[in-house]
C-alpha cells in the first residue's frame, strides 16, 4: 500500500473505489455508511466498484455489525 501526504493529512492509495451500491451514487464514506445501516443483516446489494482500471459489479451479503466496532 502507498500512501500520499497532502498537508497534515495521509491518504492512503490503492484498493478499490465504491462508486454505487444497488444503482445509488456513492458520494461520501457517511453516504455509504447510512445506506448500508438502512439495509437488514442477510440482504444482498450489488457495489459497482473501481478496481485496477475496471468497472466491476459484485454481489455482497450483509452481516450483522460487531457492538465493538
Amino acid at each position: 500500500t502507498q500512501t500520499l501526504q497532502i498537508g497534515n493529512r495521509e491518504i492512503l492509495l490503492g484498493g478499490d473505489i465504491i462508486l454505487s451500491i444497488d444503482g445509488q451514487r456513492v458520494a461520501s464514506a457517511d453516504a455509504f455508511i447510512h445506506t448500508i445501516e438502512s439495509k437488514p443483516p442477510g440482504q444482498t446489494i450489488r457495489l459497482k466498484i473501481w478496481r485496477e482500471g475496471k468497472t466491476l459489479e459484485i454481489p455482497v451479503i450483509l452481516k450483522e455489525r460487531p457492538e465493538n466496532l
